[in-house]
């Protein structure tokens, strides 16, 4: 499965603000990394099949068109939020519509029916998604006709992703000019995060954050499981003494609401 990084350009700078003073106190214990890889139930690109492919490898009949939309035939895939309300949410006051809900492996193969609902009334096509997180499922609607035959079907997957985040980062190059700082998302969820990294400088025994205002490009990445991503610092634009340092990332776990900082460690001569 292609993995893949996706880069969003927001902005063309943003200022580093400045206070009194060249350091302020932070805090002193940030890992290098969290956890350990995890790809179980990972998915490395937000579009992992296309809608033959979920037809294909589901046990439902093809879309034919006559009654349903295809609102889900360009994209066939979406992440969700635990207990959140899913579906096309179309109506059929004149038809009878089979709704499944079902879980399933990475294959897209069954591992049991969730929900089935039958709606006749001309309900809004919609189920709420279970509790749990890291689970797949595909939702199906279907027309049937008299006999209990099916006129026509449309489906999709939905993906809640696990509230977990691992990651490492390292400073995989440094010169006098420049650091090499190495993020690797080691999964299960994708990675969020920019440029909005920061140095600290160890002195007195403390870690203490260096403030200073420069200009930098808002850049925000998204990285997949099992994906590396490599930053280039320019040194000349901190300024540093020799001494101790560090350089801190700030990751977010997309999908979630999982916060961390990780570190790297350098010094300059």
């Amino acid at each position: 499965m292609q993995k893949r990084i996706a880069v969003f350009v927001c902005l063309i700078v943003i200022i580093i603000g400045c206070s009194s003073g060249n350091t302020k106190m932070v805090s002193q214990v940030i890992p290098g990394k969290i956890g350990s890889p995890n790809n179980e139930l990972s998915f490395s690109d937000h579009r992992p099949w296309t809608s033959d492919e979920v037809y294909a490898k589901t046990e439902y009949e093809p879309f034919t068109g006559k009654y349903f939309k295809g609102l889900f035939i360009n994209n066939p895939f979406f992440m969700a939020e635990p207990k959140e309300d899913v579906g096309s949410f179309e109506a059929f006051p004149e038809q009878k519509v089979r709704v499944q809900l079902v879980e399933r492996n990475r294959e897209l193969e069954k591992l049991r029916i969730v929900r089935e609902e039958i709606f006749t009334e001309g309900e809004k096509l919609t189920v709420q998604l279970p509790e749990e997180n890291g689970v797949l499922y595909s939702y199906s609607q279907e027309i049937l006709g008299d006999e209990g035959e099916v006129l026509d079907t449309d489906v999709v997957m939905y993906y809640v992703p696990p509230r977990e985040l691992n990651a490492q980062v390292s400073i995989e190059e440094q010169t006098a000019e420049h650091l090499t700082l190495q993020v690797e998302n080691w999964g299960p969820t994708w990675l969020f995060f920019g440029k909005d990294y920061f140095i600290q400088e160890y002195e007195d025994g403390n870690w203490k954050t260096i403030t200073l205002t420069r200009s930098v490009e808002d850049i925000g990445y998204e990285l997949s499981p099992g994906e590396v991503l490599m930053q280039q610092i320019h040194l000349e634009d901190w300024d540093l003494d020799k001494g101790k340092y560090r350089v801190v990332q700030p990751l977010k776990a997309k999908d979630t609401d999982i916060k961390k900082q990780l570190a790297a460690g350098f010094t300059v001569d």
